[in-house]
């Protein structure tokens, strides 16, 4: 390979590489003051494995709640799509 060919590909990739890097502006910004793994539930915690009911009061205690509803009915389509 061309000496000046390959000193140039790695000019290209050194810049491409550094503009690359994430600015102040892009980086993640937490919405809330928990931390993300906030809500998160592991089975298995120091060890032991969780039961069902451990999880059931789990999410009770944080007030989540599994929806169990009927999914939504499908919008109807817009006049305009309709012919």
């Amino acid at each position: 390979m061309n000496k000046y060919l390959l000193t140039t590909i790695l000019a290209v990739v050194a810049a491409n590489a550094q503009a690359a890097q994430p600015t102040p502006s892009t980086q993640y910004k937490p919405r809330t003051q928990q931390p993300a793994d906030a809500n998160r539930f592991y089975m298995e915690q120091n060890g032991k494995r969780m039961s069902a009911e451990e999880f059931d009061a789990w999410m009770k205690s944080r007030g989540i709640r599994v929806a169990t509803g009927k999914p939504a009915k499908p919008a109807d389509k817009p006049e305009s799509d309709k012919k």
